[in-house]
C-alpha cells in the first residue's frame, strides 16, 4: 500500500471513529433523558395518587374497598397516560401483588408482577442504558401505601422504553447520516492533504531522475519552510558538486 493511501485510510478512520463515538455518546444521553423525563412523569403521577390515597384511606373501614369506589383514584388512574405516553398501567396493588385498583379495570383481581425499579435503571452506564432500552422491557415507578404504620399496599406505575426505543431510531438515523457524510468529506480532506504533503516528495523524486540523467545544475522547487530549507540546501550541495566533478 503506498503512502498515500495509508495516509488517506489513517485520517478518514480516525474521522469516522470520532464520528461515531460521538454518536453513540449522543444516543446514550438522548436514552438518559428521555427515561429521566418518564421516570419524573411517573413520579408525578404516583405523587397524586397517594395524596388521594392519604385523604382516603384514614377514614375508611376497609382501605381497598375505599381505594377501589373512590372517584378521585379513578380519574388519576384512567387519566394516567395523560401524564407520559410512556406509562403502561397504573395499579394499586395489596400485599399480595393483586390490583385492587387498576387504570385497565379488566385487570383488576389480576396479580400484577413486580417489575425493576426504573430509579435504578437510571443509574447504569451508557452502554448498559442502551442495552436495556433496546431489550423491550416495561419497569415501574413504585410508591408503598401506608395504614398506620403498616404498609397495605403499593402504587405499581408502569413505563415502558419503547417510544424511547423508537426516538433512538430516529436519532440513530441522523447519525448515520453523519457518519456518512464525514467518511466523505474526510476522504476528500485526506485526499487534498496528501496531494499537499507528498508533493515535496515527487519534487526530489523528479530531481533525483534529472541528476540521473546527467543535467547539470539541478534545483529543487520545494514549498517554504524550515522544514525543507535544508533538504533543498543539501540536494543544491550535492549537485553543485556533481556539476564541479564533471
Amino acid at each position: 500500500m503506498s503512502i498515500k493511501s495509508r495516509q488517506v485510510a489513517g485520517v478518514t478512520s480516525l474521522v469516522v471513529v470520532i464520528v461515531a463515538a460521538l454518536s453513540a455518546y449522543h444516543l446514550a444521553t438522548l436514552a438518559r433523558l428521555s427515561l429521566e423525563e418518564s421516570a419524573s412523569r411517573g413520579d408525578m403521577l404516583r405523587r397524586a395518587i397517594y395524596q388521594r390515597a392519604y385523604e382516603v384511606v384514614p377514614t375508611a373501614k376497609d382501605p381497598y374497598v375505599a381505594l377501589q369506589q373512590d372517584g378521585g383514584v379513578r380519574s388519576l388512574l384512567e387519566s394516567a397516560f395523560a401524564y407520559s405516553e410512556n406509562v403502561t398501567y397504573v395499579a394499586i396493588v395489596n400485599r399480595e401483588g393483586a390490583a385492587v385498583a387498576h387504570s385497565s379495570k379488566t385487570e383488576e383481581g389480576q396479580r400484577v408482577p413486580d417489575r425493576e425499579d426504573l430509579a435504578k435503571i437510571l443509574d447504569r452506564s451508557a452502554v448498559s442504558l442502551l442495552r436495556t432500552v433496546y431489550s423491550d422491557q416495561t419497569f415501574e415507578v413504585r410508591q408503598p401505601l401506608l395504614f398506620g404504620d403498616q404498609e397495605f399496599g403499593t402504587i405499581k406505575i408502569g413505563v415502558s422504553t419503547l417510544l424511547v426505543k423508537n426516538e433512538l431510531r430516529e436519532a440513530f438515523k441522523v447519525a448515520a447520516q453523519s457518519v456518512v457524510v464525514a467518511l466523505l468529506l474526510s476522504t476528500a480532506v485526506a485526499l487534498l492533504m496528501s496531494q499537499w504533503m507528498l508533493r515535496p516528495i515527487h519534487v526530489i523524486q523528479s530531481g533525483l531522475t534529472r541528476l540521473g540523467r546527467g543535467e547539470l545544475d539541478v534545483r529543487l522547487d520545494l514549498p517554504e519552510g524550515a522544514e525543507f530549507k535544508d533538504l533543498g540546501s543539501s540536494f543544491d550541495a550535492v549537485s553543485a558538486q556533481l556539476s564541479e566533478s564533471r
